[in-house]
């Protein structure tokens, strides 16, 4: 708005200014009825289970204040918006050392890690085993790379492999990941049956090259990259109908069927009993290849060696990588049968990396660590893991409002979380995070800053805490995550936010505040409605667009949020301002003495009137835009703008609304009278209001504080008149008001 005007300029100039300013706006209105976004006046169907701020559009970092160029080396030149996104989340940790299944940070705290670089990590972090198994290849001068040889050290590896592989395997080729592991499964299978049609399961994962994109149907992975490429067709899952109508379909078309056993980023997906065995006869007899993704689920981690040996089935082919390595180096495999084999692609695939003697002999002592003893330490996987899936069956027992349901074998286990009753049952901080797909990840970041364990999200599929410690994981370390489970779900039921969220402002775990009696309401409960077609709503609805104040308005909010400082709180708005839009809450309803009801609810902006009014032009009316487009889409008839919703618009003037919505906004109205009177008095009394002192009693206020910013355009002195019987908070908001207003002007 303060491009708008100066002093120069005449009440007349700037109108003319201002109308020719919202004709230049007409690209942020479509169509009648439509809304500023192509085609969305119908949202689409919501998976109520699955809310990400992930699934939004990327943040531009220049829009933010942040400096990529302040950052670590690593943020700074290889991961600027993953490093953005550690930094506001809290998860970005700096590890100096590994101890076994636990990682510490330069101040010695140690952090127990139920990652393990999702299976890549077996034997925990500084693995003593591997560690000579590599430094045999110097001490022996072992050559590591010589390609067009015979490479004894893959010769050897290949064997042991095949020997401990389900019965039926006969050939290797080694990768350098799991990704490529999958690409030279897909060209032997092409290779192979001379058909190019690659069949997968929907929501798999199968790495991130283009033939493991395609593969992989999850849009978040695939957007912007090409793919997927012709050649690929997703099935449901564990639905063995529907790959066989897929193969009855593409008669002599269809080169392999790629399938996990456990789909991990799915959130811990078992496929069902049967399944793999109905699916290797089904691609039999349509003469198809069975490929097994096994990079995450092979070499003991669902305690048994390979996952597929619980089924009783040996795939055509068979993916690995991951815990091949033993933690230390990249390695991976593509095990297949005799049937599979063809000289074609033995001739013609290779790397320049893979199969190299360090690899080799990490993976040998890799199987040795996994089969001595017979097979000790895989027996222990299905013990532990066993015992931990009791543990996690009896927190579902104890919460079951917030944990849906424990999936995995061994130590892959899912903990799919429910937040949904969240907005039903609490209020405030928890609600809104869960609105805006944020509180799976802030639930991570309390686990690893408080409670010091390492777990990671779902991040594409559902609100599934993976647990994925190493294969030497004990029962001391899963006491250690259950304990601080149980924590994380007590907060959640009690909705205490400031428990959840206080490492984010700067709180130790000692520092915590007293733990919050979430029994109470903290705010009005964010709006739940059924989305109506016009003409079947019982009543009239409305709606008003409303912003935060000032910190304080946190706290009124969310009341666990009282304990901490000004400071504290605009640190924590700093962190997830960007991530949040205009969110719906507390329900209102009018009724007249006749009996008619209007209904109606609030739509908050999370912005303070400081940061609309510093924020681009188009910016701030797109913002305000996006909350009137979703009080319409919510059923609003009438939306109200208030407090600056209203003067970053002009009122309402540069809004588009939809057809049978009407915009208005009583703050804008008083205003704009306000100043009108102030003219007319002006001319009456033949005093130019260039000349005079203005006083605005109530500054402070909305209607004040835009009243102040109009006059500090022309008046010559204003002075700013607030509240005597709070003169600290008084004298400070009037200090704001007064910033507001140099700024302005």
């Amino acid at each position: 708005m303060s491009g708008l005007g100066s002093d120069e300029l005449t009440t007349a100039q700037k109108r003319a200014l201002l109308a020719e300013h919202l004709r230049k706006r007409s690209h942020l209105a479509t169509a009648p009825g439509k809304s500023p976004k192509e085609d969305s006046a119908v949202r689409q169907p919501v998976d109520e289970g699955r809310r990400s701020f992930l699934d939004n559009e990327v943040i531009a970092l220049a829009s933010v204040n942040w400096n990529p160029q302040e950052q670590d080396p690593y943020i700074r030149y290889v991961a600027p918006y993953k490093g953005f996104l550690y930094q506001r989340l809290g998860l970005d940790k700096t590890y100096v050392r590994g101890d076994g299944c636990y990682l510490l940070d330069a101040e010695g705290n140690r952090y127990a890690d139920c990652i393990a670089q999702f299976g890549a990590v077996p034997f925990g972090h500084d693995p003593e085993p591997i560690w000579r198994a590599l430094e045999t290849v110097r001490r022996e001068s072992m050559p590591n790379l010589v390609i067009a040889s015979i490479p004894t050290m893959q010769g050897k590896l290949a064997e042991r492999l095949l020997a401990l592989a389900p019965p039926g395997l006969a050939h290797a080729v080694f990768t350098n990941s799991g990704a490529e592991s999958i690409e030279a499964a897909i060209k032997l299978a092409r290779c192979r049956t001379g058909r190019l049609a690659i069949l997968s399961a929907c929501s798999a994962f199968h790495g991130l090259t283009l033939a493991g994109m395609s593969a992989t149907d999850t849009a978040f992975f695939q957007r912007g990259f090409g793919a997927p490429v012709p050649g690929f067709k997703t099935l449901p899952f564990g639905d063995i109908a529907a790959l066989q109508a897929a193969l009855e379909a593409q008669p002599d078309s269809v080169a392999a069927f790629l399938v996990e056993i456990i789909q991990g980023e799915s959130g811990i997906r078992v496929a069902p009993p049967g399944y793999l065995a109905a699916a290797r006869e089904l691609c039999h007899r349509h003469g198809a290849l069975l490929i097994v993704d096994e990079v995450q689920t092979g070499l003991g981690r669902t305690g048994r060696l390979f996952a597929c040996e619980a089924e009783g089935v040996t795939p055509d082919i068979l993916a690995l990588a991951k815990a091949l390595g033993g933690g230390l180096v990249p390695i991976g495999a593509c095990l297949y049968t005799q049937r599979a084999y063809t000289e074609q692609f033995d001739l013609r695939h290779g790397s320049t990396f893979a199969g190299n003697a360090l690899g080799c002999q990490a993976a040998l002592a890799t199987l040795d660590e996994l089969t001595k003893d017979d097979q000790r330490l895989v027996r222990q996987v299905a013990a532990v893991g066993n015992r931990l899936r009791q543990q996690l069956q009896q927190l579902q027992d104890d919460y079951p409002l917030l944990v849906k349901e424990i999936r995995g074998r061994g130590l892959m286990l899912g903990v799919e979380l429910d937040f949904r009753h969240i907005a039903a049952t609490h209020s405030g901080m928890l609600a809104v995070l869960q609105d805006h797909g944020l509180l799976l990840y802030i639930a991570v970041s309390y686990l690893l800053n408080v409670e010091h364990v390492r777990i990671a999200p779902s991040f594409t599929h559902g609100t599934v805490l993976r647990i994925e410690p190493p294969l030497t994981a004990d029962d001391a370390l899963c006491d250690h995550v259950i304990g601080a489970l149980k924590r994380l779900l007590h907060a959640l039921q009690r909705g205490d936010a400031a428990a959840l969220i206080g490492h984010l402002v700067g709180r130790s775990r000692s520092d915590m505040p007293a733990p919050f009696d979430g029994r109470q309401r903290s705010a009005p409960a964010p709006a739940s409605v059924a989305l109506q077609a016009s003409g079947e709503r019982e009543c009239k609805r409305f709606a008003f667009i409303v912003h935060l104040l000032d910190a304080d308005s946190l706290r009124r909010f969310d009341r666990s949020l009282q304990p901490f400082s000004d400071a504290e709180l605009e640190g924590l708005k700093s962190r997830i301002t960007e991530f949040l839009k205009p969110y719906a809450f507390g329900e209102l309803t009018v009724e007249a003495a006749d009996g008619r009801r209007t209904e109606g609810e609030l739509i908050a902006l999370p912005h303070l009137p400081s940061e609309l009014l510093g924020m681009a032009e188009d910016d701030a009316v797109a913002l305000v835009q996006s909350a009137v487009d979703l009080a319409a889409e919510r059923g609003a008839e009438v939306v109200g703008l208030a407090g600056f919703s209203s003067i970053v618009t002009y009122g309402g003037l540069a809004l588009k609304a939809r057809d049978g919505v009407r915009i208005t906004s009583g703050n804008s109205y008083t205003t704009w009278v306000a100043m009108q009177a102030l003219e007319t008095a002006c001319v009456k009394h033949g005093v130019p209001l260039e000349d005079c002192t203005v006083a605005i009693v109530g500054a402070t206020g909305a209607i004040g504080h835009a009243l102040s910013l109009l006059c500090a355009e022309r008046a010559d002195e204003l002075i700013h008149i607030g509240n005597p019987q709070v003169t600290e908070t008084s004298i400070g908001s009037l200090r704001y008001v007064a910033q507001d207003c140099m700024r302005h002007v």
